[in-house]
């Protein structure tokens, strides 16, 4: 839990590719929600380099793990955020590579150092997965600026006082160290992966959601606030502004945010007797420059 001084990195070996015959379309969904990294504006205004992506998704979407990881090893070797956040990511996940968590937190770490915001995110709700290390994960959400939970929050700085760190968690039970590592895996889950869907960003559907999480009773609420619709770009068919009024799309930011905060509940698994009283809400704003 210490500092960490990031290694020089060594490219994917060609052969580590998983030698699948195929990935389904609905498995390539998953993953893309997960990565959280696609063609449109994110909710929290770190949008990705949409060109240093394109290659990657083209080739996954063939079932062309080589060719991914050629490109993947490109991208590592220019320090580019987003490819590393994609990386990590295919590690955790397991697509076109071998499983290997070690390896995904430190292609995060990598692109965290290299500017992109999300990688935090996936450090904190990673190591709170069962079976990996719940201290660690409130060590990494310690040095977030997004709200924490006071029940959660260590005394001690975890850069400028990680020995006292260690020994605080020490001290730590069980039962806390679960809790607090359940509430920040699925918040951060969140956090991480919430993006702009393409149907709102085409169709020019802007506003804010209200999310209300109660770790006790293991559920995610969303409230819609403000909605602005910022038009469409460029010209459009009279078809596309017939569909703008159904309920599909005035509806996709919240179906979306469902979708995601759903796949994060199913993440882990909610500990016995987490304090009623904690409770987590947040305000994200869907923005279209």
């Amino acid at each position: 839990m210490k500092n960490i001084i990031f290694p020089k990195w060594k490219p994917i070996p060609v052969g580590s590719h998983c030698c699948a015959n195929f990935i389904s379309s609905i498995f390539l969904f998953v993953f893309i929600l997960f990565l959280g990294v696609g063609l449109n504006a994110r909710a929290d205004d770190t949008a990705p380099d949409a060109n240093a992506l394109h290659n990657v998704w083209i080739y996954i979407e063939h079932n062309d793990c080589k060719g991914a990881v050629k490109v993947l090893n490109e991208g590592i070797a220019n320090k580019h955020k987003d490819i590393l956040l994609m990386a990590g990511t295919m590690y955790e996940e397991g697509i076109c590579l071998k499983k290997n968590w070690a390896q995904a937190s430190l292609l995060y770490q990598s692109a965290l150092s290299a500017g992109n915001k999300s990688g935090l995110a996936r450090l904190v709700s990673g190591y709170a997965v069962a079976g990996r290390e719940p201290a660690t994960s409130i060590w990494w959400a310690a040095q977030s600026d997004k709200y924490f939970f006071p029940e959660c929050k260590p005394k001690a700085d975890p850069i400028t006082e990680t020995d006292k760190f260690i020994a605080e968690m020490n001290t730590w039970s069980k039962e806390t160290l679960e809790a607090c590592a359940y509430t920040l895996g699925v918040a951060f889950t969140i956090l991480g992966e919430l993006d702009f869907p393409t149907d709102a960003s085409f169709y020019g559907i802007a506003g804010d959601l209200l999310m209300t999480f109660m770790p006790s009773k293991g559920s995610v609420n969303w409230e819609k606030g403000e909605e602005r619709d910022m038009g469409f770009k460029g010209v459009v068919s009279g078809n596309a502004v017939r569909n703008k009024k159904s309920s599909s799309v005035k509806d996709s930011l919240i179906t979306n945010a469902y979708a995601i905060s759903d796949r994060a509940l199913k993440r882990y698994t909610q500990p016995l007797n987490i304090n009623p009283a904690w409770q987590y809400q947040l305000t994200y704003k869907f923005i279209i420059k």
